[in-house]
């Protein structure tokens, strides 16, 4: 009997036993974007079993091409550390205010929730990364091109730096396919984002 595909996401990952590694996480600013963030580098797996029960990685196209993935500052608890420069203390006390501490406030935001991160031991999980990349593998998928792409999720197809933006979804969006064949492939676009970290 053919077994049923994963409906949700969290489902997906026990289903094929996929985990992250990540490297440590640095601080991550673009002025443009207004956006302080936790930035690490990441590589996606899975675990494969042979007949006698030992479970292996199974090497992946994130092994050559790993993903540059970023998580808000909302996702470490704000807080003092161990090594706190004056400075880092009190944008972390501006911030649990509500209020900017002073010029350059952003990016010294970025830089204490990398810190914050690198303490508190946060890192995305499988979960976070497989659902930013399910919309990455659709665009993949729908062959889009740069000018349709742009029409369809609201970008400029007369920008350089949103033509650079379609190029990373597409080579992400290839990786992911390469790496999980075209059956999963469609299993993980058709699952369900259940919004929570997979159960065991």
């Amino acid at each position: 009997m053919t077994e049923a595909p994963p409906k949700t996401i969290s489902e997906f990952i026990l289903r094929y036993n996929i985990g992250t590694d990540c490297s440590k996480p640095t601080p991550y600013y673009d002025k443009g974007e207004d956006w302080p963030a936790i930035a690490y580098t990441v590589t996606l797996y899975d675990m494969i079993e042979a007949p006698d029960g030992t479970k292996s990685r199974r090497a992946s196209a994130y092994d050559r091409h790993p993903i540059e993935f970023k998580l808000g500052i909302g996702h470490v608890k704000w807080r003092a550390y161990a090594g706190a420069t004056s400075d880092e203390r009190d944008i972390i006390d501006f911030h649990k205010r509500g209020r900017r501490y002073k010029k350059g406030h952003q990016a010294g935001l970025a830089t204490v929730a990398a810190n914050m991160a690198r303490a508190q031991k946060v890192a995305p999980t499988a979960y976070d990364v497989l659902t930013n990349l399910q919309h990455t593998l659709r665009e993949f998928y729908d062959r889009l091109s740069f000018e349709e792409w742009a029409d369809e999720y609201g970008y400029n197809a007369d920008s350089i730096k949103h033509r650079d933006l379609y190029e990373k979804c597409q080579e992400e969006g290839r990786a992911t396919y390469s790496w999980l064949g075209e059956a999963r492939a469609i299993e993980l676009m058709e699952a369900e984002d259940d919004g929570h970290e997979p159960k065991a």
